[in-house]
């Protein structure tokens, strides 16, 4: 079976973070977007590794422009397919 792939917008907020949890839980490979502003996503990214949600791929877009969006899942595809 192949593993379903999950990409969440928000995905670094209070909400966005739980989701990406219970996705990862259920078995999806995750793909966790954030702001291109955002200026902590290593830090979220140990966060969830430490919480023991270690295979979270991270891609940032904006999702109020249309390029950028592309560009996120562009790089999402790259990443894992």
């Amino acid at each position: 079976m192949t593993q379903r792939v999950a990409l969440v917008t928000g995905a670094m907020g209070g909400l966005g973070t739980a989701i990406c949890q219970q996705l990862q839980q259920a078995g999806h490979q995750v793909v966790a977007a954030y702001h291109p502003e955002f200026d902590k996503p290593d830090a979220w990214r140990h966060e969830m590794s430490a919480a023991g949600f270690a295979d979270f791929v991270c891609v940032a877009g904006d999702v109020t422009s249309l390029e950028s969006c592309a560009q996120m899942v562009a790089q999402a595809e790259s990443e894992v397919g």
